[in-house]
Formats: structure tokens, sequence, C-alpha cells
């Protein structure tokens, strides 16, 4: 079979690739690409043979006419072309009225509604302004309003733009919210804010209001039906399942889904679409059977061919449109075209429409960890599963075998799942690997119960009584609460996997180069049964990467040198130290007020893995406020804690009660530091002070001023260099060091309480006498931290001054006589 579409999309994808990496801007790269699509297809055809096959210089040159496509064609749809500087000027915090159109359906959160609003006027007392972009507005709560794509929303909120935390390792949030064309982000604290005042005029035509309406009052009442009908756990979960609603799973529930490597189950995709096709095609069949007029007159597999199309066209719609649902849609309607044209189809060719057709209308969905998951995943069974099922002896057996009775058929679906369990598992893991940092090991053994109870239980008695609620609500929750019975159980055994010790690991994410290697070695090691030197390159390519990670830990563990990282968590203190010899230290974690973003799973955590750091052999906790304590819970429960070093202060807050109940329940070692002391530690050749906090009791202000005012204090010596971390100490306090005569003088200085003008006095900076000085805030903080005047009494001294919301990151790299600061944004 001719399979020149894979071919070509390879080609496309490359060109993609490329601009992704040496973009190049030009108003006329759309048209540079539709000329370079028409180009490849003249000159292709012009190069056809009598067999319709293409010579090999017609087909390199449309190889490498598709590559400029797809070049050009992310040009055209590259991020910031179209930057909103109107919205952008707004995005200062500042409560500000918009009105504009709701483009996506709502996402329902437990605490909150995100909207994808295009914004359209900016509304004053005195103006009505016209602004142009997109918003990601998060809503308090739920809106009082039933909300459709189209509806024009009237609301007031706050705006700021999309900021990313700069760290080695991290997501690149404002990239990929860019990819989306957004760049500002809205907040609105009351639901009662934001209201309906009409419909955008391109849903105002009656077939896209209607088409439009139908399709959110399907989704409304199978979500009522769901809440009205099954317990909160089982329709959470059915809402996933069914309508691509994840938002109500609860957090626990989420956690052991991905620990046991079956999450995959609760996106809508091949499965979801295949049984709806399935469902509605025996369905079609059924009625056209009922008609000998019609079975006479008309092809009933086409009938039915015809009948599933719009309904699995319009559960894709329903399902949100995701990448793997859009996949599976296109695959599945392909698929029963072919069967309405009578036409060959071909797996690798239906695989190729549907990613063409995605990324024609979005390249920026190649960059998207749900769109590579799913066609990996896809492909990787599509190719590897004969393969290997020849490789390990189970080869496909003629017809006259197939005539005679198996001995253990059970057995052999089971190991045929198992095989496609592993082949999935191996195909998407350095994908895993490298988005989220984290691998299930008892996902095999998983997805060979969880999945056939999904796709032959849970999932087709869903369906139905989704599908006859409508009918007879009687009928309909018979069969909910028999796929809730069965949910509710499968849930059971997925906590049961889960529960196992290492069932899933944290792991560092993989280079490109190492991802590409792995591919090339198991792909090659699969073609052997050709040449037996595939085998021994397949090897070559695993073995590399093998070594290439054990030459980093020895170099990690041996290093002579000494490491500091002052991280950028936003408005709040977090330091990696790495000493030499391999030991970690970990100063603070960050953290927000609310606590509902988790700075030590989102940031903290991708940060360290990077940096290949698996144990934390001190964990400082200089004092328990929020934004200093909120990241290190997560660290404690995720990595290897050793010791855990804090002041001794204990406050009433969520955030303190689970630090303490995580030290207790892991048996963490824990050194409260007297007041007024003073200990040094000798870790690896390196001197480290640590000044206990101060005996004062009482201060002005109240508890947080005396929290601030109690931090440990913290001066780090290799050699002849000095590193002083004082927490959030104030003016008080600094002159309390200085008259007990501690040694403060250092060369890197982390600013008091983040350049509050409450510290930093100017006794103190002439007494530590920096050479650099890190102020580690937030953009935009409440706090207008560091205060203008701190900052001048700094540069009065001449020191150099890093600021972790400009510069991202900041290394310090020493040998103990030369020092070298890096920051991580250029």
């Amino acid at each position: 079979m001719n399979r020149l579409l894979p071919i070509l999309l390879t080609a496309f994808v490359t060109g993609l690739v490329l601009n992704h990496h040496l973009p190049f801007r030009g108003g006329i790269n759309f048209a540079l690409g539709a000329v370079s699509a028409l180009v490849a297809v003249l000159f292709y055809s012009s190069y056809l043979t009598p067999d319709k096959r293409p010579r090999k210089g017609g087909l390199l040159l449309s190889w490498l006419l598709f590559v400029c496509l797809g070049y050009l064609h992310a040009g055209a749809f590259s991020p910031g072309q179209n930057t909103p500087r109107d919205l952008l000027s707004l995005a200062d915090g500042r409560s500000v009225r918009l009105a504009g159109v709701l483009e996506k359906m709502p996402v329902f959160l437990p605490d909150r509604t995100e909207l994808l609003i295009r914004a359209e006027q900016y509304l004053t007392r005195e103006e009505i302004r016209s602004v142009s972009g997109r918003i990601l507005v998060r809503l308090k709560d739920r809106p009082q309003a039933r909300l459709s794509c189209g509806d024009r929303l009237l609301w007031m909120g706050s705006l700021r733009p999309v900021i990313n935390f700069k760290n080695p390792g991290g997501f690149d949030f404002e990239k990929h919210m860019a990819l989306r064309d957004v760049y500002v982000t809205g907040w609105v604290s009351d639901p009662h804010l934001l209201t309906v005042i009409g419909r955008s005029g391109l849903f105002e035509d009656a077939p896209w209001r209607a088409l439009s309406g139908l399709i959110e009052d399907a989704r409304l009442h199978i979500q009522d039906f769901l809440d009205n009908h099954a317990t909160p756990l089982a329709a959470s979960l059915y809402k996933a399942l069914l309508i691509g609603e994840r938002g109500s799973i609860p957090r626990p529930v989420q956690e052991a889904f991905t620990r046991a490597g079956v999450t995959h189950i609760l996106a809508i995709s091949g499965l979801h679409m295949g049984m709806v096709a399935w469902v509605t095609y025996a369905l079609g069949l059924w009625l056209i059977k009922r008609s000998p007029y019609l079975l006479l007159k008309f092809s009933a597999f086409k009938i039915a061919a015809l009948f599933s199309i719009p309904i699995v066209l319009f559960y894709g719609a329903m399902a949100g449109l995701s990448p793997p649902s859009i996949r599976a849609m296109i695959m599945v309607s392909v698929f029963l075209a072919a069967v309405l044209l009578s036409r060959q189809w071909d797996i690798y060719n239906n695989l190729a429409i549907a990613m063409w057709a995605i990324l024609l209308f979005s390249p920026a969905a190649l960059h998207a960890p749900s769109f590579q998951l799913s066609f990996i995943a896809v492909f990787s069974i599509v190719f590897f599963y004969p393969r290997w099922q020849d490789w390990l002896g189970r080869k496909r057996e003629d017809p006259l075998t197939r005539l005679r009775p198996r001995p253990f058929p059970v057995v052999d679906k089971l190991w045929g799942l198992f095989l496609i369990s592993a082949i999935a598992t191996m195909g998407t893991a350095p994908i895993v690997a490298y988005h989220f940092h984290r691998l299930s090991i008892v996902g095999l053994l998983s997805n060979v119960i969880v999945v056939p109870l999904v796709g032959m239980l849970v999932l087709p008695l869903g369906l139905v009584s989704v599908a006859l609620s409508p009918l007879s609500l009687k009928l309909a929750d018979i069969f909910l609460q028999a796929g809730s019975l069965i949910l509710t159980a499968m849930v059971k055994v997925i906590d049961f996997f889960a529960a196992w010790p290492f069932s899933s690991l944290w792991v560092a994410p993989p280079y490109l180069f190492e991802i590409l290697l792995f591919y090339a070695g198991v792909l090659l090691i699969t073609m052997a049964s050709r040449r037996k030197a595939f085998r021994w390159c397949g090897l070559t390519c695993l073995s590399i990467i093998l070594v290439v990670k054990m030459v980093g830990a020895y170099q990690q563990n041996h290093s002579d040198m000494l490491k500091t990282t002052f991280l950028d968590v936003g408005q709040g203190n977090a330091a990696l130290v790495q000493f030499p010899g391999g030991k970690n230290m970990i100063i603070d974690g960050g953290g927000t007020l609310g606590g509902q973003f988790d700075i030590g799973e989102r940031v903290l955590a991708p940060f360290l893995r990077t940096k290949g750091v698996r144990t934390i052999d001190y964990l400082v906790l200089t004092h328990p406020h929020p934004d200093h304590i909120g990241g290190l819970i997560f660290l404690l429960d995720s990595f290897k804690v050793k010791e855990v070093w804090a002041n001794g202060d204990r406050v009433e807050t969520a955030a303190f009660v689970c630090w303490q109940q995580a030290v207790l329940h892991k048996g963490i070692p824990h050194r409260e530091f007297k007041m007024d002391s003073r200990y040094t530690f000798n870790i690896n050749g390196v001197m480290v002070d640590v000044y206990g906090p101060s005996g004062e009791m009482v201060a002005t202000g109240g508890q947080d001023v005396l929290l601030n005012r109690r931090s440990l204090v913290l001066r780090i010596s290799y050699g002849r260099r000095h590193l002083l971390f004082p927490g959030d100490i104030d003016a008080p306090r600094e002159n309390e060091l200085l008259q007990r005569s501690y040694v403060v003088k250092s060369d890197v200085l982390l600013a008091p309480h983040h350049g509050s003008n409450t510290s930093n006095t100017p006794d103190f900076i002439q007494a530590v006498a920096p050479e650099a000085v890190v102020f580690s805030v937030g953009q935009f903080n409440r706090f207008s931290f560091p205060h203008p005047d701190v900052v001048k009494r700094y540069m009065n001294t001449g020191c150099s001054i890093y600021r972790t919301d400009r510069d991202g990151a900041i290394t310090c790299l020493t040998d103990g006589h030369n020092l070298q600061i890096e920051p991580f944004s250029p």
C-alpha cells in the first residue's frame, strides 16, 4: 500500500520543529507556505511513474518542499506576532472592567472556573476603548449564569501578564500560553462580577447557535444526570470518562491513578470513540435490519457507517476537542468513511490524516504533552505489537491452525493485553519522563485489569445510561448504578496498585538526544531480524544513555565546587546549596499565601530532578511563614530527607501542621536551634554557621513581625568565599547580630526580608560588604519589594544587584577562591 502521507507528514513536522528552534518571522509566511504546498503537489504529480509510485528524486524534493511548508506554516501561527500591547498595559493588578467573547467551554475546577475570553472593550466611566487579545480568566467558584461558547461577557477583575518561574528545568508557562495566543491572565473574585450581555456575531446565526446550544445542553444534561444519580466519586470519574470534565476528581484519586499508571483512561481517546462508534454502528445495523426495503435497496454496512459518523463527530465536540479526542475522532471517522466509500483502510495513513488535521489548524499542538503521548502511544502499539509477538515466539497463525481449539485462550488474551500495556508504556516513557518527571512501574500490571474493566463494562454502561436518561430515568439509573458499582471496585484496585512501594518513580527529565537515542535503540533492536548489525547498533544507543547518566552522577558526587542556586519562587525564598562531595541543602521552600499553588511540586521538585538531586541531606526552615514553608512539604513527602533544621517556632497554620505531620510520619531527625546561640557545622570542608533565633518573645507589630525577627541566619564559608542567608530578619535583629559580634561579612548576600525597608539598614549592609546581593521577590508583588531606597543603598556600595523576578534563578559557583555568578535569564 502506498503510504505517502506519513512520509510527507514527517517532512511537515520537521519544518515545524525547525521553526520552533530557529524561528523566522515575516508577514508573508502563510503565503509562502501555500505556494510551497502547491509546488510540492505539482512537482510530485509530474514525477509519477506509470505504476503510480513516485521516483526517488521527486519524492526527495517533495519531502524538502514539505519541510519548507511546515517551517512557514509554523511561522504563520507563531506566538508573539500579535502581542496585545493594549491589554498588557492594563495588566498591572488594578481592577478593570472588560467586555469580551467566551471562546471555549468553561473548565470547572474544585475552587474556581477557568474561562478563555477574547477581549473586545475596556470600559471606564469616561470612555469605552477597543482592545483585543485572549485572556485566561480565573473565576472564583462557579459562574452565576449558564455559559456557552460565543457568549458576550461583561466582567470586572484584575489582570496580570503571563509570567514564568525562571528556573532550570522549569515548565515554560509563558511559551505554553503564548502558543495558545494568551499573554494575560485575569482574576474575578466574585461570580456576581461576571454577567452575560449577549452573543457574538459569529454565533448569532441560527445553525451555529443551534449546534453550540445542542452541545452545551448535552453536556449540562449529562453533568446534572451524573451529579443527581451517582455517588460524588463515581460522578466525578464518569464526567471525565464521558465528557472530558476532570476538574471535580478529588486530588488523592488523581494521585492514585497517576501512581498506578492508568491516568490515560480519564482522557477521552480511542477507547471512548471506538466504543461510541461501535454502539452507534451496531444500533444502525439493528435498525436497518428491521426494514427489508432498506436491506434490498442499500448496503446495511454503509448506512450504519453514515449513521455513526455524525454521532462520533458530535461526541468529539461534546468531549471538549482535546488532542487525544480529536485524534481518535478523526481516525474513527476516516475508518467509517472508508467503509462508506468502499475504500481500503490503512492505520498508518489514518494516523497521518489525524495528525495533519490537528497540525494544520494548530501547529502549536505539536508541543503539547497530550498530543505527543496520544500519537506516540498509538504508533508504538501499531508498529511494535506484531513485531514483538513474532520476536517472542507468538507468530500469527495460518487459517488452518486457527480452526483448532486453543488450550488456554484466556491466557493468550491476557498476554496480549500485557504486551500492549508494555509497548504503550515503553513508547510513552521518555515523553512522560520529559514532561512530568515521573514513571509508573506497576502500570504494566494495572492496565491489564483496568483497561478491560473500563472498555468492556464501565464505559458501555455509562454510555447506555446517559443515552437512556432523556427517555427513562429509572432505566438509565439501573445502568448507571451498575457502572458506578464496577467503577468503585476499580478505584479500589487502583488504590491497591498505587499503594505498592515504588509503584511510581520520580525521575530526572531526559535530554532530547537521550530521547532520540532511546527510540533509535528500541527501533533498531526490534528490526534486528532483518540485519543482525541493527541489534548491536540499538544496544550501542541504549548503552550511550547509560554511560551519560553514570558519568553525570559521578561528576555530581565527586565535585570540589560549592554551588548555590537562589531559585525564582515568586514572592518567597528558596535556595539549593550543593556541597563538594554531593551533599545537598535546601534553605526555605517558597510558597503562596493562599496555598492553592504548590511551589514544591510545580517549581522546586522539577528543578531538583533536573539537577539530579534525589536526596536532601539538610532541609532548613528559617521561620514558618507561608512564603518559606509552603514548598517544603512536598519535598518532605517526595524526596529522601535526612535531617531537618528549624528555629523552633510553632504556628497554627495548615502548612505548619502538614510540616509537623510529615516530619513525624517519616521519622526524620529534627534539629531545633536554641535562642541566642551559634552553631558551626563542617559539611565536606564547607563551614556552615547557624545563628539561632532571637530570644525576644514580643515585638511591636504582632506575631508576623516576631516570626520574621526570629529567623535562622546561616553563613556558609568555603575557602575565602562566604554567603549569608538572613531569612526575613528586621532592623532590630540586624543590630543584634552586629552587637553580638557575629561574623556577617560575606561575598553574596540574600537581601533580608526580600529587600524590605524595615530591614537592610546601612550599618548591616556596611558590615556584610557584599560583592553581590540577591533580591528574592515576585514580579508585581503586593509589597512592592524590593523597596527603592534599599536598592539605592546597595547600589551606593557598588555591589552587583540580582533579582529573581527579573533574572530568574541566580547560581553562585565557587572553588573557595574564585566566584562566578550566573543569572538564568540573560
